[in-house]
């Protein structure tokens, strides 16, 4: 994963407020540790109601990340599966 993906993630969540996917407050890159112990990179993406889906963005760029977010959100993509324990990922991003 690029430095700065949650940074990017904050972008791409202001920009959805000029599309028809406005509900969506808040993109965050999130490890999951599966039920097998399996560790994968998720987007936790999180709408106004309160509900939240999940995009499998594995090491990818940061624009290949965003891409995952969208194929998710224009059911181009299935949402990831198997949430069973998120840790967020915290970054060291240069100002």
């Amino acid at each position: 994963m690029d430095k700065g993906l949650n940074k990017a993630f904050e972008k791409l969540t202001e920009a959805l407020q000029y599309t028809r996917d406005k509900d969506v407050i808040s993109i965050k890159a999130c490890m999951n540790v599966d039920k097998d112990g399996f560790h994968k990179e998720v987007a936790k993406i999180t709408f106004n109601n309160g509900s939240k889906i999940y995009a499998d963005i594995g090491g990818d760029a940061n624009t290949t990340a965003m891409y995952d977010v969208l194929a998710v959100l224009c059911q181009l993509k299935p949402k990831s599966k198997n949430i069973y324990k998120l840790t967020d990922i915290e970054e060291v991003v240069d100002e």
